[in-house]
């Protein structure tokens, strides 16, 4: 995605949003009023009518004389009533700012524009545009500033750019625009954006869109793409409010699907579900704001990134929500299903969710609190960050509900209320929940792999037992309950670390042997909720793990407490919508991790093994526990490459037991660490029937990676409260 802008305007815009707040919700509001009847209607008697042809634009007067044609480029500066129609290969339309009290009725309409938007609505214009026919609107790469600059080397503020407006229809600041009607809109966007909305701003005042009642097509598959690893091509994107209340809307895009910064609506409460469809094919993230509202609707999306998001990079101290009243919603999301920065609140609709397969994806997922009293959801997918409502008023069921790939989302509400602690679902599984009489209550195609399944509905009793299927075999049986997590999805009752060795979870594993030297430290990280499987059925022992993994560990370890800022403001590449945001604030603040000196946290590089014992070091001083242990490392012949900074922290590990060698006498300090090590020495320090094995040293360990040479940087590890002095920089990195 690509929403910050670097011009003092911007920055005052959203001042100005946050401030007006209240006055945009009443917009809101006030637009969920409009009525089918209401919308797409005009009086086209005295109607001034405009025909395009490649050539030029022919006119048949009516009353309202308030325009101004230049070849194909029309121009209206008054209010009226204006009809057009007819073909034109390079033509635009533009509403002068500050016009008010214009009706554009747009009818068989074809035009595309080589230079600029085909459709523009000037600063503080009030415009309802109505779609008759089929109109379609295209503009081409040139309208990008981003094309320019990069083919004609223009600078950011030079007058060859002023035409470009990076999107077919461009609403700009304090922009009044409706967009109804009972035609078929088409959007092709070569440049950038479909259709972008303006903020609201002080000199311009308040701006908002609202679409019903229309056939719509957005296409911005092919939006420029200057090369930067960014996403570009949303379908909507408005700076301030949105809503979408009726019609049926088909997009492709090649970023988000509909965007807001601040309020989306979709849909209108009490509104059947068949008065709106919205189908979106491909995109980044499907439906994104700040406070995301859906009220009914068909709704499908099949997204890169999140189905549903209510986010925006650009604000800080904002209440961020997301709330589904009702609606039919099929949400196909490759990374978290519904993901909201704050809250997240069901109180009706039918939903169902598929998240992606890696292990930090959730159905849901929220950093705040998750609420549901109605509706019926069916989230399937990793059991990774998997999280369950924190407060809800009718029953739900889970099953193979564990942690992410490195970190544990909390203990299992109530005792035993799930019995299967491994859940696997290939793609193309039929997956079925039925109730104690073997009636179904819930049934689905899987999407693709998943461990993890969550269902929630008024028809579910609480205290009865159902059973989940998965391809016609039994997979487990869960006692419906109420009961609701204590804290961002965490349920109550047993805690990570807390309880024994089950090690029956090894059986959902097909890449750990009973005999593996860390076999038992797996399934004391599985059965306790701390670690889970990577995806078809693996554990993945030997891959590397991050400094992000290790400090969402930890992060739940501790109870996922609340934190007092976002690591977002201390690290440039910890962005806050991240699923770690929140743990690295929590590492930082406690003095558990530090950053680079550059301003990085580098939440994806790998951890070494001195950092990991760092680490671990100050997470249990941090909780107060007894750390003096040491021990000598003359045993070790690589002992001279541990880290000046490091010593204290490696002495204590080898005393703990928690690290021992790799073999032949070798510590391998810098080399990564690997899952199954880390699985080990958290089964080392906190496992109940722990024997206190540490890191075996015969030589069956795998030394995954090199260690860096002396004279790298290591990452910035805080020793008794103070930050150790850097080494010098190499022209080769650390393997923090």
């Amino acid at each position: 995605m690509n929403y910050s802008k670097s011009s003092a305007r911007r920055v005052l815009s959203l001042i100005l949003n946050a401030a007006l707040m209240i006055s945009l919700v009443g917009i809101a509001l006030s637009a969920g009023s409009i009525t089918a009847s209401a919308a797409g209607s005009y009086d086209s008697s005295g109607a001034t009518t405009f025909t395009f042809t490649d050539s030029s634009i022919t006119v048949s007067e009516g009353n309202y004389t308030g325009y101004k044609i230049d070849g194909t480029t029309l121009t209206i500066n008054e209010s009226g009533t204006y009809i057009v129609t007819g073909s034109c290969s390079d033509g635009s339309i533009k509403v002068k700012k500050g016009t008010t009290g214009v009706t554009l009725v747009l009818d068989d309409l074809s035009l595309t524009s080589s230079t600029t938007a085909p459709l523009a609505c000037n600063k503080s214009t009030q415009v309802d545009i109505i779609i008759e026919g089929t109109v379609s609107l295209e503009d081409s790469k040139a309208n990008s500033e981003d094309y320019l600059m990069a083919t004609y080397g223009y600078a950011e503020d030079a007058e060859e750019l002023e035409d470009a407006e990076n999107a077919v229809i461009k609403l700009k600041d304090g922009s009044q625009v409706t967009i109804s009607g009972t035609g078929t809109l088409n959007v092709t966007a070569n440049a950038k954006n479909g259709v972008k909305g303006g903020a609201t701003t002080t000199d311009e005042g308040t701006a908002s869109l609202t679409v019903s009642g229309i056939t719509m097509n957005i296409d911005t598959t092919n939006a420029y793409d200057p090369g930067d690893g960014d996403t570009y091509g949303d379908g909507f994107n408005v700076e301030s409010t949105l809503s979408i209340l009726s019609g049926t809307y088909t997009i492709s895009a090649g970023d988000d699907a509909i965007h807001s910064d601040y309020t989306l609506n979709i849909g209108e409460s009490g509104a059947d579900n068949s008065s709106l469809k919205i189908t979106v094919n491909t995109c980044y993230e499907g439906l994104e704001a700040a406070t995301l509202n859906v009220y009914s609707g068909d709704i499908t999306i099949h997204s890169s990134d999140d189905g549903l998001n209510a986010a925006n990079s650009d604000l800080t101290d904002y209440d961020f929500a997301m709330n589904i009243y009702g609606g039919d919603l099929y949400i196909d999301g490759q990374d978290d299903g519904l993901d909201s920065n704050g809250t997240l609140t069901i109180s009706g609709g039918n939903i169902v969710v598929f998240c992606g397969s890696a292990a930090d994806n959730a159905p849901l997922d929220a950093d705040g609190t998750i609420t549901i009293s109605g509706g019926t959801v069916l989230g399937v997918g990793q059991s990774g960050m998997a999280q369950l409502p924190n407060s809800t008023t009718q029953a739900y069921v889970y099953y193979g509900y564990g942690a992410n790939g490195m970190g544990g989302m909390g203990g299992q509400p109530g005792q035993n209320s799930s019995t299967s602690s491994g859940v696997s679902i290939s793609k193309g599984d039929t997956i079925t929940i039925t109730d104690a009489s073997g009636n179904t209550v819930a049934t689905e195609t899987a999407l693709r792999n998943a461990t993890f399944v969550f269902y929630t509905s008024p028809d579910l009793t609480e205290g009865e037992t159902y059973t989940l299927s998965v391809g016609g075999t039994e997979s487990g049986t869960c006692t419906a309950t109420t009961e609701g997590s204590q804290s961002s999805g965490m349920p109550g009752g047993q805690q990570p670390g807390q309880g024994g060795v089950d090690t029956s979870v090894l059986s959902q594993y097909t890449d750990v042997s009973e005999d593996a030297w860390y076999s038992e430290a797996v399934a004391y990280v599985s059965s306790n909720n701390l670690m889970v499987g990577t995806g078809n059925s693996k554990f993945s022992p030997n891959s590397e793990i991050t400094r992000a993994m290790v400090a969402q560990v930890l992060y739940r370890m501790a109870g996922s407490p609340s934190v007092s800022s976002s690591a977002s403001s201390s690290f440039s590449d910890v962005s806050s919508g991240s699923w770690y945001c929140t743990a690295v604030t929590w590492a930082y603040e406690n003095g558990i991790f530090a950053g680079y000196g550059d301003g990085t946290f580098r939440p994806n590089q790998s951890i070494t093994r001195e950092q990991l014992v760092t680490v671990l070091y100050q997470y249990l001083k941090s909780n107060g526990e007894d750390v003096s242990a040491t021990s000598d490392l003359s045993q070790f012949t690589d002992a001279s490459s541990v880290s000046n900074w490091a010593q204290t922290y490696v002495k204590w590990a080898v005393g703990e037991g928690l690290l021992s060698g790799m073999g032949n006498g070798i510590l391998n300090p810098k080399g990564t660490a690997t899952r199954a090590q880390f699985a080990q020495i958290l089964y080392s320090a906190f496992g109940k029937d722990a024997q206190n094995p540490g890191m075996p040293g015969n030589g069956q360990m795998p030394g995954n990676g090199t260690a860096p040479g002396d004279g790298q940087t290591p990452p910035e590890m805080p020793g008794d409260g103070q930050t150790p002095p850097e080494m010098p920089n190499s022209s080769t990195s650390s393997a923090a």
